[in-house]
């Protein structure tokens, strides 16, 4: 099945949405009984079942107004506080991990709150096939407490390597201005990049209206020659790091 990387309303508020819905439905069936019946002669409307009567005709028309009215309210009221949730990846520095490689930033660019309703991830490493592919690490959402501890096991470390913000349910994501960068959700360094084939978030936020958005962030983002690139970029600054620390105990020892 195909993934849906924008944007989507994936539950509405119920109270909200679909009760005036089935209201309008039910109003305008009885709307159409009335028009039905005194389109009929007198006699045949005092017969069963055309003498039942639950709303006349008028109060039924101003009811179906009334209630239509709401509905185009509630749309507008949908459109006016939609969130836009966006994301950013740039090679700058972060504000947990030191020398990041690809640091995320999430910003509500839409006009209205959003609140955190459940932040999920997914992962896999580089060089893992079929056969000994962590079976959680392609498929299925985990917590960040299970990622982060999945991904440490496979050798990077929280804080130093990698690093995931915290995001949890209740917390509130403000609409920003375009000059605001957003807030860093998740840091990279070169080790992480070279080790890590994949990191998706998916973040489900619930709008002022009560209705429930859900975005997929695309943590890592490469070719397949970009595996590569990155694991000798590792490597290669491993090496300069040893070059430097034989080059210092040169000097301390002399000539």
């Amino acid at each position: 099945m195909r993934e849906n990387w924008d944007q989507r309303v994936i539950k509405r508020d119920v109270k909200s949405w679909l009760g005036p819905r089935l209201i309008l439905a039910a109003l305008l069936i009885n709307l159409i009984w009335e028009i039905i019946k005194n389109n009929l002669d007198p006699d045949i409307r005092k017969q069963w079942p055309w003498r039942l009567i639950i709303l006349d005709l008028s109060a039924t028309a101003t009811l179906a107004g009334i209630i239509a009215t709401l509905i185009l309210a509630r749309i507008q009221l949908s459109k006016s506080t939609h969130p836009y949730l966006t994301w950013t990846a740039h090679q700058e520095p972060s504000r947990f991990i030191q020398n990041s490689q690809r640091t995320l930033h999430l910003k509500n660019a839409g006009p209205g709150r959003a609140i955190v309703h459940d932040v999920k991830y997914r992962y896999s490493l580089s060089g893992e096939s079929n056969n000994n592919a962590d079976p959680l690490s392609t498929c299925e959402w985990q917590s960040r407490g299970d990622v982060v501890a999945r991904i440490e096991n496979a050798g990077l470390s929280h804080h130093a390597d990698f690093a995931i913000l915290a995001l949890h349910k209740g917390a509130g994501i403000p609409p920003s201005g375009a000059s605001d960068p957003g807030t860093e959700i998740v840091a990279l360094n070169n080790k992480a990049m070279s080790v890590l084939a994949r990191l998706d978030m998916r973040l489900q936020v619930v709008d002022t209206a009560g209705d429930r958005h859900e975005r997929i962030i695309w943590c890592i983002k490469r070719s397949p020659y970009d595996h590569v690139r990155r694991v000798f970029a590792f490597h290669q600054d491993v090496e300069t790091a040893e070059e430097n620390t034989d080059a210092e105990k040169y000097l301390e020892q002399g000539p």
